[in-house]
């Protein structure tokens, strides 16, 4: 169902696939694979890769009713703030078209560690042949039983 524009916050992702914002779900895949055709990378070198991932995002919106329907209430920042469940990608979406970066990293699952830098003395003549080298070290596995959560399952 069509929003009113008068409750339409933006168009951009609209503007983006070039179509009006009470397209049919055909016309904006039709409007993506044209395009998705004239922006690739591979097919149009000269293009800008961001322009293939913005034209790539706006149709994940798009293409979703639920996710449409907030971005047709509430536009980008809508999306941004999460409005409704079930949004994965969103924010990262708004960044990817506002230009700007997630102050909220959401992630899905255990956070994963840090990663270990272990200086580690070779010769030239090592690295030249290709050798490999063990290294042994100790570190902190998380809980199986509560996969780093902190509760009983």
């Amino acid at each position: 169902m069509p929003v009113p524009r008068s409750r339409m916050h933006d168009t951009k992702l609209y503007d983006l696939l070039e179509v009006s914002p009470d397209a049919t779900s055909a016309q904006i895949a039709k409007a993506y694979k044209v395009a998705a055709m004239k922006y690739h990378p591979d097919r149009n070198p000269d293009a800008p890769p961001e322009t293939f991932k913005e034209i790539s995002a706006a149709y994940d919106v798009l293409k979703d009713e639920h996710k449409k329907e907030i971005y047709d209430r509430y536009g980008l920042e809508g999306l941004k703030e999460g409005m409704g469940a079930g949004n994965s990608g969103a924010s990262s979406l708004f960044d990817l078209i506002m230009g700007g970066s997630n102050r909220h990293n959401h992630h899905h699952g255990p956070a994963k560690g840090v990663s270990k830098v272990i200086p580690l003395k070779v010769s030239l003549e090592t690295l030249y042949n290709g050798e490999t080298k063990s290294v042994a070290f100790t570190h902190k596995l998380i809980c199986k039983q509560c996969n780093g959560y902190y509760r009983k399952s």
